[in-house]
C-alpha cells in the first residue's frame, strides 16, 4: 500500500482520524499524526477521548505509530477546529 495522506478537521467532538484497515497483526501499518495548527493542542486516544483524558500533541508537532488491525486513533481539541495531517502506509 503506498502512502496515503488525509487532512481530518478535528473539533471539540471526538473524531476517528486513523483506522488501519490494511494492517494485520503480523504486519503493522505505520502512521504519522501531525498537528498542523499554530496555536492549539491536539489530543488523541480512543473513541471517548477528551482534552482532559487524551494524549497531547502540541502545536506544529507530530507522533508516529505502528498499528495493527482493529486499532483506531481518535482525536479532539479543546479550542477551535484543528488542521491535522495523517499519513499512513508503506514506501
Amino acid at each position: 500500500m503506498p502512502f496515503a495522506i488525509t487532512n481530518p478537521q478535528v473539533t471539540n467532538s471526538a473524531v476517528m482520524i486513523v483506522n488501519p484497515a490494511n494492517a494485520s497483526n503480523g504486519d503493522p501499518l505505520p502512521a504519522v499524526i501531525f498537528n498542523n495548527d499554530t496555536t492549539n493542542t491536539l489530543f488523541i486516544g480512543g473513541p471517548t477521548v477528551t482534552s482532559t483524558t487524551g494524549f497531547p500533541i502540541l502545536k506544529q508537532t507530530g507522533i508516529s505509530f505502528r498499528l495493527i488491525s482493529g486499532e483506531q486513533i481518535w482525536a479532539v481539541t479543546a479550542g477551535p477546529t484543528i488542521d491535522t495531517r495523517v499519513m499512513t502506509g508503506r514506501s
